[in-house]
């Protein structure tokens, strides 16, 4: 087994593990399950980015912006876990002047015709954009998850990703489809 394999494992297992601290009983449905693995994802990728500003904030924001089912799974991470010792605060916006200067953004997919005016609020800034609507990563979304043969994959752009002032480790790059 190659060390990219054995890499993909750990994050999976990872990913696994913590689908547990999520689960609910009342939800079992196909949706909501993808929606609490997206979460996973998101929150596992903080550990594989580093934020290049100085944030001194006390708080890790994830914004949201659209109506999107991901939120409720954050939140449910937002109460147990820290990241880069921050509480995590989960902001909803229901349109872009709501969009301040959170780390994460994840953009819906209610908010497709909106996107160039959502990347141009973002540029240049130290946020790192995710969404699951196809073609998003081409566009110019940092991450996009996508459906490949049934599992849950993720595109990178690395060229959004420079532009935002993020760093991606290198392990982080070599489980995604580079755009």
């Amino acid at each position: 087994m190659n060390q990219t394999m054995k890499k993909f494992l750990i994050f999976l297992i990872i990913s696994i593990f913590s689908l547990y601290l999520l689960a609910d009983d009342n939800i079992d449905n196909e949706n909501n399950l993808e929606d609490r693995m997206k979460a996973v994802f998101i929150f596992n990728f903080t550990k594989y980015i580093n934020w290049t500003d100085s944030d001194t904030s006390g708080t890790f924001e994830i914004a949201i912006i659209g109506n999107s089912n991901i939120i409720n799974p954050l939140k449910k991470i937002a109460k147990n876990k820290l990241i880069n010792k921050k509480q995590i605060k989960i902001i909803s916006c229901k349109d872009i002047q709501d969009i301040n200067t959170p780390h994460i953004l994840f953009i819906s997919t209610s908010e497709k015709k909106n996107l160039d005016k959502i990347l141009q609020k973002v540029k240049n800034k130290n946020i790192l954009t995710i969404s699951d609507v196809k073609g998003f990563a081409n566009k110019g979304v940092n991450i996009n998850f996508v459906m490949v043969k049934g599992k849950i994959k993720f595109e990178i752009n690395t060229h959004a990703i420079e532009s935002a002032g993020l760093q991606v480790s290198s392990q982080l790059l070599k489980l995604a489809i580079l755009v």
